[in-house]
């Protein structure tokens, strides 16, 4: 049998690091189909995925939060959207002939709700040099004051095969001695490619935790599903009809018109007729 998706939870028994690593690759391939990514924007969705999820996984396991790469003028925008449970989706618009590519002009934008319910934005700028890893660790340092290494991953073939997506995130907890810190980075940076391995190992996120703690002694502290997943249904969709204006609706109702409406995450069809919309009327 295969692996599945999920992350691991860790954490060093001298209390020097928290570690987070994460299989996405089924998950990347889900929303890859869903939005019909096409090859050269597939492995920055990937890891715009992975990344989205490792910071809820890190910052807020138990709240949302979306990971955004946009540009201003509009050329794309690209939205990773985690949710508690591990249910993860994606949106990806592209204007005809835009590349989606690191870069200036270029912003990596985190949103995350709080468990006070209010909404918490960082924006960043991305470097193709440093890729999504860089950023995201720019990102952690800049805006959660969280010290952090971030490797992330996505391998594509084909059209939008994905081989292998995941990544980790290594969080320098405080009071960490010294010694533990250089020896830390000297781990991370003997496999700054995550590659390889995730490839020989079908993306198992234990294999790669092992190799980060080889020298630490740890204790996990959870494991937890990932997976794509939409939450749309008819009952949201109706929420958002019943927005529109009572003149709108009457006409709808009148005409006897069907409404076939697509999420634009899951590109799920909902065919909303007369005898839905009524009762929108009686309420108002």
């Amino acid at each position: 049998m295969g692996q599945t998706d999920r992350c691991i939870r860790a954490m060093t028994n001298d209390g020097s690091f928290r570690v987070i690593t994460i299989r996405s690759t089924d998950t990347v391939q889900g929303i890859l189909d869903a939005q019909e990514v096409s090859s050269e924007h597939a492995a920055m969705v990937g890891d715009l995925v992975t990344a989205s999820v490792l910071v809820r996984e890190m910052m807020s396991p138990g709240m949302r939060v979306q990971a955004i790469l946009s540009t201003s003028p509009y050329r794309f925008n690209v939205v990773a959207d985690s949710h508690p449970g591990g249910l993860t989706r994606g949106l990806v618009n592209v204007s005809e002939g835009a590349v989606v590519e690191l870069g200036e002009g270029v912003v990596l934008q985190v949103v995350r709700v709080l468990y006070n319910g209010e909404l918490h934005q960082g924006f960043i700028g991305t470097d193709p040099q440093g890729g999504l890893s860089g950023a995201l660790m720019a990102y952690m340092e800049r805006s959660e004051q969280i010290t952090s290494i971030a490797m992330l991953s996505c391998v594509v073939e084909g059209e939008r095969e994905v081989r292998a997506a995941g990544g980790a995130i290594i969080q320098l907890l405080p009071g960490a001695e010294e010694g533990a810190v250089a020896l830390m980075a000297a781990r991370a940076g003997t496999f700054e490619d995550i590659t390889p391995g995730l490839l020989a190992t079908d993306g198992d996120p234990e294999a790669l935790l092992a190799q980060i703690m080889e020298h630490f002694d740890y204790s996990l502290l959870g494991v937890n599903p990932v997976f794509n997943g939409c939450n749309c249904d008819q009952a949201r969709v109706l929420g958002a009809l019943a927005s529109m204006g009572r003149e709108e609706l009457e006409q709808i109702v009148s005409s006897g018109e069907v409404l076939s409406i697509n999420c634009d995450y899951c590109a799920r069809n909902y065919s909303i007729g007369a005898e839905q919309i009524r009762p929108l009327l009686d309420s108002n």
